[in-house]
């Protein structure tokens, strides 16, 4: 079953990425993708990031086994604070909410994840079930020159043309798409 989950993802990150790319993967679940970009790219220029405590605990297991070196954290990019994790009934569920649950989520700012990892990305990988159109209006893109990551709702809705407007402003192109996963680049 591995062989074709998250398949688009892979094919991207097999066709775009290189060896030099520092990257910031937001929704790494169970390190499947993360794996993938890990075998493209210098092991220690990638940070993942997890928001449900769960999976983070198999992402972690997973790079364990493999033996693989890329940085996690469990927790969202976000410059809000007081943010928390609502969990499903389905294992790949869940959202990131503002409303107080057991399971409050640690934000990171693109600042604080580049003085914690000494790291200045370029690219940016992500999954995170909705939350894109959350990301890329409050994420400051300037160093981004590669973005890969699938959309959640329909292109002809107002979220998508809210991220192709934002993505067009910080001088974004895309190039590419696969099923529900695309790859735009400055």
């Amino acid at each position: 079953i591995l062989e074709f989950y998250e398949q688009n993802e892979k094919k991207l990150i097999d066709k775009y990425l290189n060896s030099g790319d520092t990257v910031l993967e937001l929704g790494g679940c169970i390190g499947v993708i993360s794996l993938t970009i890990n075998k493209v790219i210098e092991h220690s220029r990638h940070l993942v990031l997890e928001i449900d405590p769960e999976k983070y605990d198999f992402l972690v297991k997973n790079k364990n086994l493999n033996n693989v070196s890329f940085h996690t954290l469990n927790g969202v990019l976000s410059n809000k604070k007081n943010l928390y994790y609502e969990a499903s009934t389905n294992f790949w569920g869940g959202r990131l909410v503002n409303f107080e649950t057991e399971i409050p989520v640690k934000s990171y700012t693109i600042f604080q994840l580049k003085e914690i990892t000494k790291m200045v990305f370029n690219t940016l990988v992500m999954d995170i079930e909705g939350g894109e159109v959350e990301v890329f209006q409050e994420v400051n893109l300037e160093n981004f020159n590669k973005l890969i990551f699938e959309i959640h709702f329909n292109r002809k809705s107002k979220n998508y043309f809210k991220i192709e407007s934002k993505l067009a402003q910080s001088n974004f192109k895309k190039i590419e798409a696969y099923g529900r996963v695309e790859y735009w680049e400055k």
